[in-house]
């Protein structure tokens, strides 16, 4: 990498610390689309970065190792970036680095057509169709991956960039989805408002059980209650589920027991056949457990409800899912909520069921 050498006015900017030889610039040629691993060594110290231009690049990973840090980004669009990282120890910074981009677009992006007007017109149709296509898919896997900052930014460059695109819908959902998982809840509501308006049915039911989901989690309950009635729907029996799962859970919270056991009654009399297919089975039998659990509301209930929970999540681990990061995330939650099970079996076993 080429080593830049006017940097009097960002060594002026390092104070008494830092000489000419412990600066460092890198330039960097990429594409829009591509991957790019920068390693910080050495690894003593804390490294921390700062995107100078986060609308052309986004940090989508931080990999530690024993003797140097990796930022991996990715090119958002074309354009002239640049990245700032700084060591520091004893409260002192005492390695800068930085990082120059020169981004272009994507092959195929620019030319000059020999065909006739109506044809190049045709051909970047198709052209700005693809890479619209392409910028999605990106922006949904960085979501899929678990690394929800990148994603949400990555979700608001695409609707600058495609105002009128037909996906914004589906954008939405995914980015009400990130922002929740990033504990930015009141602006989860707000991105998630047209996606419940959507034309597309699931996305609009989808979009009313995560208005739900967030709502819950604010506190919001009458709110919530409402969504997920919304979001009822037997012709989608995972959003269904979750929806009436969703809504028994707030009755038990809110105290009215009678309406909690009839809604998980219900909701085992409709799905119990399909409990292998339908993917809210599972969390749908550990929010029946608990909410029985509570306060030993009925413990032998919760025990049976408990022990169908290890049963069919013992058969969901034999099954193979897709090396994501949000699937590991969902495995290491599937596997801590059957340890709390197990746990209160005994519990259960021990005070109440052994006694009886």
């Amino acid at each position: 990498m080429k080593r830049i050498c006017a940097m009097g006015a960002l060594i002026f900017c390092l104070g008494a610390y830092l000489t000419a030889e412990e600066m460092e610039g890198k330039e960097i040629q990429a594409a829009m689309g591509d991957l790019v691993t920068l390693p910080l060594e050495p690894a003593q110290g804390l490294w921390e970065h700062r995107v100078i231009t986060p609308d052309l690049i986004s940090v989508t990973d931080r990999k530690q190792f024993p003797d140097r840090v990796e930022l991996v980004l990715s090119m958002l669009r074309a354009g002239n970036g640049r990245l700032e990282a700084v060591r520091i120890m004893t409260n002192r910074v005492i390695d800068r680095k930085y990082f120059f981009f020169k981004i272009e677009p994507k092959p195929g992006e620019q030319g000059v057509s020999s065909q006739p007007a109506q044809d190049d017109k045709k051909a970047k149709g198709g052209a700005k169709e693809g890479a619209e296509q392409q910028d999605l898919a990106f922006a949904i896997k960085l979501f899929q991956n678990a690394e929800y900052a990148a994603a949400v930014q990555a979700f608001q460059l695409f609707r600058v960039r495609y105002p009128a695109s037909q996906e914004l819908a589906q954008l939405a959902l995914y980015e009400g989805q990130a922002l929740y998982a990033l504990k930015r809840s009141a602006e989860a509501l707000q991105s998630l408002a047209p996606a419940a308006e959507s034309s597309d049915e699931r996305i609009r039911l989808l979009a009313q059980l995560w208005i739900g989901t967030v709502s819950d989690a604010l506190g919001q309950t009458d709110e919530a209650m409402a969504s997920y009635m919304r979001a009822f729907a037997p012709q989608h029996p995972d959003i269904d589920i979750r929806a009436r799962t969703g809504l028994a859970a707030a009755y038990g919270r809110r105290g009215n027991t009678k309406l909690a056991d009839d809604e998980f009654t219900r909701i085992f009399a409709l799905y119990a056949d399909t409990q292998l297919q339908n993917e809210g089975y599972l969390p749908a039998l550990f929010s029946a457990a608990s909410f029985y659990d509570r306060e030993v509301i009925d413990a032998e209930l919760a025990y049976k409800y408990y022990q169908e929970f290890l049963s069919l999540a013992e058969k969901k681990l034999t099954l193979s899912l897709p090396a994501t990061t949000a699937n590991l995330e969902d495995l290491k939650r599937l596997r801590q909520e059957m340890d709390t099970a197990r746990a209160r079996l005994a519990y259960l076993r021990r005070t109440f069921i052994d006694y009886r």
